[in-house]
C-alpha cells in the first residue's frame, strides 16, 4: 500500500510529499538519504537515513533543504503513538535533483548598429532564454517574446534598432532544458536500464541587463565590430584590423582582416559596430 504521494520539488530545494492513509493512533514517518548522483540506496538500518517528519491522513511532509546536483532517496514507515515502527519500509525510490542554473559575465552592447547581448553559462544550465525590449528614456519597457538559445558561450542579437538616447533592456534567463528526476517511470531508461521521468526544465535567477544607446562618436582608430554569419551567431571582429563602414544597410563595403586579405562585407549577413 502506498503511504504518501508522489514528491513534489520546491524551491530551495525541498521535496514535500502527502500521507495517504494512517490508522487510528497511527503515523507515518518519512525519511531521505541524500546521496552522490548515481548511488544505490542506503542500507535499511543505516544511518544516513535521516528522519525528515511524520503526519497523518493528508498532512504533509516537507524536508529541509536539499543538495543539488544529488540523488535523494525516500522511503515512509508507519509507527505507533510510542513511534515504533509497526511494519517494512516502504520500497526507497529516488530523487535527482539538478542543479542551479546560472549565467555570468553577461553584457549588453547598444549602438547605431544595433544590440548584442553577451553570456557565459555555469553549472546545469543547458539554454537561456532571451526577452529584450526598448523605450525613450524615463519609459517602460516591455520585454518582448522570449527566444530560447543553446547555453553555449556566446552572443545573441535581439531585432531591435534603438535611437540614440533610447533605453534597451534585456532579461537572460539560464534554463536546464529538462531534467531526469524520478528514477521509477518508463517514460526513457538510463544506460543501466533503470527507469525515468522527465520533468519540466529548471530555471535559474533572470539577470536584467540595461543600456542606453548613446551618441556615436565613431572608433576610426580602434574599431571593434561585430560579424553574424549567415548561421546568425555574433563574432567579435578582433580579427580584423580595418572596417570602412558599420551598419545594417552597407552591403558592399570592404573589410581587411589583420593578414591584410579584403573580404567583401556582403559576404557576412550583417556587419555591426560595438563599442
Amino acid at each position: 500500500m502506498d503511504l504518501v504521494t508522489a514528491p513534489v520539488l520546491l524551491p530551495g530545494p525541498r521535496l514535500r510529499v502527502v500521507i495517504l492513509s494512517t490508522g487510528p493512533g497511527e503515523s507515518v514517518r518519512v525519511d531521505v538519504a541524500i546521496m552522490p548522483l548515481f548511488s544505490a540506496a542506503p542500507a535499511p538500518g543505516s544511518r544516513l537515513w535521516i528522519n525528515a517528519g511524520s503526519g497523518e491522513t493528508g498532512g504533509a511532509v516537507v524536508s529541509r533543504p536539499l543538495i543539488p546536483g544529488t540523488r535523494v532517496f525516500l522511503r515512509a514507515s508507519v509507527r505507533g503513538e510510542s513511534g515504533k515502527r509497526l511494519g517494512a519500509y516502504t520500497t526507497p525510490f529516488s530523487i535527482r535533483l539538478p542543479q542551479t542554473p546560472q549565467i555570468s559575465d553577461a553584457s549588453l552592447h547598444v549602438d547605431q548598429g544595433g544590440v548584442v547581448v553577451q553570456w557565459t553559462p555555469r553549472g546545469a544550465t543547458e539554454e537561456v532564454e532571451v526577452r529584450a525590449g526598448m523605450a525613450p528614456e524615463g519609459g517602460a519597457v516591455e520585454l518582448g517574446t522570449a527566444v530560447v538559445l543553446a547555453a553555449v558561450p556566446g552572443a545573441h542579437a535581439p531585432a531591435l534598432r534603438p535611437p540614440i538616447g533610447y533605453r534597451v533592456e534585456v532579461d537572460v534567463t539560464p534554463r536546464d532544458g529538462g531534467q531526469l528526476l524520478t528514477m521509477e517511470g518508463e517514460e526513457v531508461v538510463t544506460i543501466s536500464g533503470e527507469g525515468v521521468k522527465r520533468m519540466q526544465p529548471t530555471e535559474g535567477a533572470p539577470l536584467r541587463l540595461r543600456e542606453v544607446r548613446p551618441l556615436d562618436i565613431g572608433t576610426a582608430a580602434a574599431p571593434r565590430h561585430w560579424l553574424f554569419t549567415t548561421e546568425g551567431h555574433p563574432v567579435r571582429a578582433t580579427n580584423f584590423c580595418v572596417v570602412t563602414s558599420a551598419g545594417l544597410d552597407m552591403p558592399d563595403d570592404w573589410i581587411l582582416t589583420t593578414g591584410g586579405l579584403p573580404v567583401r562585407s556582403n559576404d557576412l549577413d550583417i556587419l555591426r559596430r560595438a563599442t
